[in-house]
């Protein structure tokens, strides 16, 4: 299974569906933001009960400091943005699922499927987007 998910992943880079964005290394403000959210004393310091982790640190610093949306289902991750910035936009993998059907490109039914795949593999909210 993980052989296949490499694969389909490889088919969307290069097709160009899928980008790899990292955190730019000379970039100091990107890079100190990103140290301090991972951190367990630095994160305090911005308000954090707790460090969120080296995955959503770098997703929450990569949004945040390049103006783009938030897409997780990590909820430390969406509270450590909101410490940043009470309005930044973040969404999760339930409306990613319901604006890909309100856009015509899967149905309900699709959704709801997927959204039972993802949540069995246990990457998102249990609870589907179309009850």
């Amino acid at each position: 299974m993980a052989a296949d998910n490499l694969e389909r992943i490889a088919d969307h880079l290069i097709d160009n569906k899928l980008r790899i964005i990292t955190i730019q290394e000379q970039d100091h403000q990107e890079t100190e933001l990103y140290a301090r959210l991972a951190s367990q004393n630095k994160a305090q310091a911005l308000g954090l009960a707790r460090s969120i982790g080296y995955s959503a640190a770098s997703c929450v610093t990569i949004a945040y400091k390049r103006d783009m949306v938030l897409a997780s289902d990590d909820q430390d991750a969406v509270q450590a943005l909101r410490v940043l910035s009470h309005d930044h936009p973040s969404v999760n993998t339930q409306a990613l699922l319901q604006m890909a059907s309100q856009a015509g490109h899967i149905s309900k039914e699709e959704a709801n499927d997927i959204h039972l795949e993802i949540a069995y593999r246990g990457f998102c909210d249990p609870n589907p987007p179309y009850h």
